[in-house]
């Protein structure tokens, strides 16, 4: 026998040996999203999982019932069996369905997933003393799952942390234990930061006024040491994947200093007091990562470069360095097998009967939560400024949205328009030559599809890391118009007719699209042979074969 294939005189019991012997030898990674509230999260490891599976990796996705439709959008059971991709299913309390509805629990619904893991990892110990073949050999833990450490380093497995809002998050991340303890970002007794529009710094990141920061990101008091935040000093290898970019991953990195020295003060609810006080992270703040062998982003080094050193120059130089995985951007068609067939025809059809760069593509994804106000200023301004738009109004609710719109809007606006309330291909549609730009709340994974697409953004962040990403789009990059939004938190007419204006007609939007080309041309050159991401993801695939 030679290269593992068995001869023709082999038994059927040799031939047996030989499979178990293969599989025991082929790497099997465990692969934990934030499967109970986040669709984006899940969207994230999916599409890491299909990656990593086209390398010969066995992976195993451990996930909610609730998400397997939206799975199936992204890749049907038949290619997920033939990517030898497996689902887990969680057995959880059914009352948990209710979570989907609020993204702002990131922290709780990771303890959820987790004593819905713990039964799962008991079995897995129990099958390998026993002598099972084929279990994974190492874990991929979402951001907020990181608890999985633990679990691993019982069996010895090494667990490697997913992030999947990118570099500029994981770097704020970092940061906030520091800007906490030096008592330049505070926390009330709510557990929300005390706003105050104080400019907060970070180095590695562009400026941001502490009330744009994530009111998702919640600390328990009984954490405010030098090690809360996102621990990752557990004696196993450990890998952090940070799919939402490389900002979000400095900012976890900082957390646990922010907290420590008093610069982020934390309620008794366990919530951040805000104060909007200015937030300067240090070099010495910072998640620890002397034990871990990796941290993997979803992003492409050219994109967040700023971040990723940022965030290596705030670990400690005198313990171990890990190495940063940039694998991104993950961003690949998709099946959206969700929506029904004759429905994505016909937006996509409709999308070919309009000109070259003329589209306005709105869609804030499905946990967006538009008030009726809102609603009603988005569509005046879109009927008013007769640009052509496809407009997503996915939710539950979806119908009700659109019964909140002014009256007669859509007989008003005519052909030029469409509102729909199904699942859309958002990859096909952004790549489609009549879009002109994206309307977005600045979700990562559209910031991401949006610039491999070469589609310039106007930025209507809601809420998490958004902000973040608005900031580093707009500021930084230079690839988007932000939409000036009230005191009251919702968007007007005429602001959002004037950011239409200025990306459709004015010089500067002109010079956008240029920019944007620009980082679509660098998104492709990192991935193909060579490139940063491709040789960045070469590398962690060689340490996941080696582990």
């Amino acid at each position: 026998m030679e290269g593992g294939i068995a001869d023709a005189g082999n038994s059927p019991a040799d031939e047996e040996q030989i499979q178990i012997r293969e599989s025991s030898l082929r790497a099997h990674v465990l692969v934990i999203p934030l499967s109970i509230i986040s669709v984006s999260h899940v969207t994230s490891a999916v599409l890491l999982s299909a990656k990593l599976a086209k390398q010969d990796i066995t992976v195993t996705i451990f996930t909610d019932r609730y998400m397997l439709p939206h799975i199936h959008s992204l890749h049907s059971p038949e290619a997920l069996q033939s990517l030898d991709i497996r689902l887990a299913i969680m057995d959880h309390d059914e009352s948990e369905r209710e979570l989907h509805e609020d993204w702002s629990r990131p922290f709780k619904d990771s303890y959820d997933v987790m004593r819905a893991a713990e039964p799962y990892f008991q079995n897995m110990a129990s099958a390998r003393s026993s002598g099972a073949a084929g279990l994974p050999t190492c874990v991929i833990a979402d951001m907020f799952c990181l608890w999985a450490q633990k679990l691993s380093h019982e069996q010895n497995l090494p667990c490697y942390a997913y992030f999947p809002s990118g570099a500029n998050f994981a770097r704020l991340l970092q940061a906030f234990p520091a800007l906490i303890s030096e008592g330049r970002l505070r926390v009330g007794e709510n557990g929300k930061f005390i706003k105050s529009k104080q400019t907060i710094t970070v180095p590695g990141l562009p400026p941001l006024l502490d009330i744009e920061l994530p009111n998702s990101t919640k600390i328990n008091p009984v954490s405010v040491t030098a090690k809360a935040g996102l621990d990752l000093s557990k004696n196993l290898p450990c890998y952090a994947y940070f799919p939402s970019g490389a900002n979000f991953a400095r900012l976890l990195q900082a957390f646990p200093a922010l907290i420590s020295e008093g610069g982020l003060g934390v309620g008794e609810n366990g919530k951040f007091i805000k104060s909007k006080h200015t937030v300067s992270v240090t070099a010495k703040a910072g998640l620890d990562l002397s034990k871990v062998n990796g941290v993997i982003i979803n992003t492409f080094y050219e994109l967040e470069s700023h971040a990723i050193e940022a965030f290596l120059q705030a670990c400690d130089p005198t313990l171990h360095v890990p190495k940063v995985f940039t694998i991104g951007p993950l961003a690949a068609a998709r099946t959206e097998a969700a929506a029904r067939e004759g429905e994505r025809e016909e937006c996509l059809e409709w999308l070919d009967r309009q000109p070259v760069s003329s589209v306005v593509y709105i869609c804030y994804g499905s946990m967006a939560k538009w008030t009726a106000e809102s609603l009603r200023e988005l569509a005046l301004a879109l009927e008013a400024s007769q640009c052509r738009f496809l407009w997503v109004l996915y939710q539950e609710s979806g119908d009700d949205l659109v019964h909140a719109l002014p009256a007669q809007f859509l007989e008003r606006v005519g052909q030029r328009g469409r509102v729909v309330t199904y699942w859309v291909p958002q990859v096909q549609i952004i790549q489609h030559q009549a879009l002109s730009c994206f309307m977005s709340h600045c979700g990562w994974n559209s910031t991401v599809e949006s610039i491999s697409g070469g589609v310039p953004m106007l930025c209507l962040p809601l809420g998490a890391e958004q902000n973040l990403n608005c900031r580093h789009i707009v500021d930084v990059v230079k690839v988007g118009i932000q939409v000036k939004v009230g005191d009251d938190g919702v968007p007007k007419q005429k602001d959002i007719e004037n950011a239409l204006q200025l990306m459709m007609e004015e010089e500067e939007g002109k010079m956008i699209r240029q920019r944007v080309l620009e980082l679509k041309s660098m998104a492709a050159a990192a991935a193909v042979p060579g490139g940063s991401s491709s040789t960045s993801f070469q590398e962690l695939i060689n340490d996941l074969k080696c582990t």
